[in-house]
């Protein structure tokens, strides 16, 4: 396999014969490309209109948990849950969810998580001790709840 040069650094082979990765020098040099500034500018008229769009919003919260939940439903996949942003929805409107049930509390529990792990970040530092009730809490309930939530694997 013929590893390429690439923007961000090379890859080199050390005399051991080892590859590694030598980035280039930061800052990198910007062409200000006309295609560069005008990217640039769409961009910060959409996160403009975003932000407008969020300070009409009556509770801030709310709108940053579409975001937190959209999250959690595509982080879920990795593990195989197949829920929706739709089953998400009809959960949090108090309807009964059939399909996904189990799943929808899966995706849940990511919510809880990140609630308790940004809490608890408030008054303690990152920690395994930290990771550990965070998991616990991913973990409760669902399959593979058994397997010994809130510890590592051995």
């Amino acid at each position: 396999m013929e590893i390429k040069k690439s923007p961000s650094g090379t890859v080199v082979r050390s005399l051991k014969g080892y590859y590694s990765f030598v980035p280039n020098p930061l800052p990198p040099t910007i062409e200000w490309t006309t295609e560069l500034v005008q990217s640039l500018s769409r961009a910060d008229n959409a996160v403009a209109r975003l932000s407008q769009q969020a300070n009409k919003m009556p509770i801030q919260n709310l709108f940053m948990r579409s975001f937190a939940t959209k999250e959690a439903v595509l982080s879920s996949r990795i593990e195989g849950t197949q829920a929706t942003l739709e089953d998400m929805l009809t959960d949090a409107a108090g309807a009964q969810v059939e399909r996904h049930d189990d799943e929808v509390q899966e995706v849940k529990n990511y919510l809880v998580a990140l609630d308790y792990g940004i809490q608890r970040l408030s008054n303690f530092p990152l920690s395994l001790r930290v990771i550990r009730e965070i998991h616990e809490k991913l973990m409760q309930g669902v399959r593979g709840g058994h397997a010994t939530p809130g510890d590592f694997r051995h």
